[in-house]
């Protein structure tokens, strides 16, 4: 004998339930989760205005969201979550103690490097929201807006000696979205 079944109202109340969960909470927040987890990735393939570097405000906006790759030898990173996520440098010093040799963080609207050449001297380059040097400063002493291409490329030659290490230890997405990235940064990087 056959009997037909009926799907009583509560079932399809979970049913619904269970969807609208999927859809109006679970798929969002992953999306966000995606978008931060593989910033670096869709920063290197967005289009974007040459002088921009989506790649630099990226990583200085999700250091706590992208894989943290290994220091080079002799330095240790920490993570500074006190409002945005800032890495701290650290080296040993004669003694054995760690010490902070520099530090690097930031968020969408703008990336800092800060590196202490030594107790006394230390320089520190700020960038704009675009990725562009917007600020060098020696010593806390001066600063300057406007610089030489020399000046840029070390600026940038000596915040890529951080950067590239979590560029290189960062995998590919597992669901694509770089549409919806480029759709929400493209602006920033025109």
């Amino acid at each position: 004998m056959n009997e037909n079944k009926k799907i009583s109202g509560k079932t399809v109340i979970i049913i619904i339930g269970i969807i609208a969960t999927i859809f109006l909470v679970i798929i969002p927040l992953y999306r966000e989760y995606n978008l931060k987890k593989y910033c670096i990735y869709y920063a290197q393939h967005i289009p974007h205005a040459q002088g921009t570097d989506p790649v630099l405000v990226m990583v200085g906006a999700n250091l706590h969201w992208i894989n943290e790759p290994c220091p080079p030898e002799g330095q240790l990173y920490t993570y500074d979550e006190d409002g945005h996520t800032t890495l701290i440098i650290k080296e040993r010093n004669e003694q054995g103690e760690w010490v902070q040799i520099g530090f690097f963080g930031g968020d969408t609207s703008d990336v800092y490097y800060t590196l202490w050449d030594s107790p006394s001297s230390n320089v520190s380059y700020a960038f704009d929201e675009r990725g562009e040097l917007e600020l060098i400063e020696y010593d806390r002493k001066g600063a300057k807006n406007v610089f030489t291409e020399k000046e840029k490329e070390k600026a940038y030659k000596q915040t890529y000696s951080v950067v590239q290490r979590y560029i290189d230890c960062q995998s590919f997405p597992i669901i694509n979205l770089q549409g919806i990235f480029n759709r929400r940064y493209q602006s920033q990087f025109d």
